[in-house]
């Protein structure tokens, strides 16, 4: 090849990695400011994201090969905008710089049942690994019977809202809207823990997107309109939930929001508090999966005095969603 023509494909291979940029950030920009506001950011928002890092990792490849300095660096920076405020990628620190977990921690588990009965074997298996302090169940089914939790444990709740301890538990109030959609709002509950005694912890179960979404996948006629149309009531259930939870002053919540952490809903709403899993996780953090999707849904979110230490996402137990753990510790700050 002629210095001419590398020179020619370098000076390509650079255009072509800053164009790409300058569409990853659009496509990021999209997403964070309408992704509850127009059904098409929308789809984005509860799609697949990881496909935009293939691309980029492409470019950066391609432009390394002609040796192109600047498009090499615009590739690096797109496939970190793809992977991280894009895609959600969260690399914390903080269980290496918190300590860990111990003894001391109250560990708070979140769960979709999905309506359905729990794999037994896993569900066990799962409890006995992670011997949760406090566990929440949304969309509980028939969860709640005696062989559902270990022996001694207790269970706390009514309908499609259930919680359960190894420590006395007891349901206080719910908070519950027909125009929510059934068994969507939150419950309250006390769990009397070892640790840290009485300690109040919110459930949330927020609308669901599904049908719109199923809509548009299968381009029924209208699916455009019922999805902005679930993103209006998702929206509305949102912040009257978090109004009914930040006039009670709840400082530990968890469960199903609907909604992803890049969502202006999600934002509006619940940003003032901590996300266990921005805080203590690693990964994508996908707590929602489908043969079409992986979706970060399912959040513990807490205020101080709460610290979060570690977080994950747990294995699948026979629900479409998979549970979230969280180890919290008292800190010296107040509410």
């Amino acid at each position: 090849m002629t210095p001419d023509r590398f020179d020619l494909r370098r000076k390509w291979a650079g255009r072509g990695a800053g164009a790409f940029l300058v569409l990853t950030v659009a496509l990021t920009l999209l997403l964070w400011a309408a992704g509850d506001l127009w059904w098409p950011a929308t789809l984005l928002l509860f799609g697949p994201r990881w496909w935009l890092a293939v691309p980029a990792v492409a470019v950066v490849a391609g432009a390394a090969g002609v040796r192109s300095r600047v498009g090499v660096a615009a590739g690096v920076v797109a496939l970190g905008v793809a992977l991280v405020p894009f895609a959600g990628l969260t690399v914390s620190l903080g269980p290496v710089l918190g300590g860990g977990t111990g003894a001391g921690c109250l560990r708070v588990v979140t769960l979709n049942a999905d309506a359905k009965r729990l794999n037994k074997a896993a569900f066990e298996a799962f409890l006995e690994e992670t011997r949760p302090d406090v566990l929440l169940v949304q969309d509980a089914g028939s969860f709640g019977q005696p062989d559902d939790v270990p022996d001694g444990w207790v269970v706390a709740g009514r309908g499609s809202m259930r919680a359960a301890s190894p420590h006395p538990v007891e349901f206080v109030e719910d908070f519950f809207r027909p125009e929510f959609g059934p068994g969507r709002g939150a419950a309250r509950f006390r769990f009397d823990t070892p640790q840290y005694g009485a300690v109040m912890v919110t459930s949330v179960h927020l609308p669901t997107p599904r049908n719109g979404l199923a809509a548009a996948m299968h381009a029924a006629p209208g699916a455009g309109g019922q999805l902005d149309h679930d993103s209006t009531v998702r929206a509305d259930a949102s912040a009257r939930v978090h109004e009914w939870a930040a006039g009670a002053g709840d400082l530990l919540l968890a469960g199903d929001f609907n909604t992803p952490p890049e969502s202006r809903v999600y934002r509006r709403d619940w940003a003032a508090y901590g996300n266990a899993f921005s805080a203590g996780g690693t990964g994508f953090g996908f707590t929602m999966t489908t043969h079409r999707a992986a979706v970060r849904i399912d959040h513990v979110l807490f205020a101080p005095p709460w610290e979060c230490r570690d977080c994950w996402v747990g294995p699948d137990v026979g629900s479409a969603h998979r549970p979230v753990v969280a180890d919290f510790v008292l800190t010296g700050g107040g509410p």
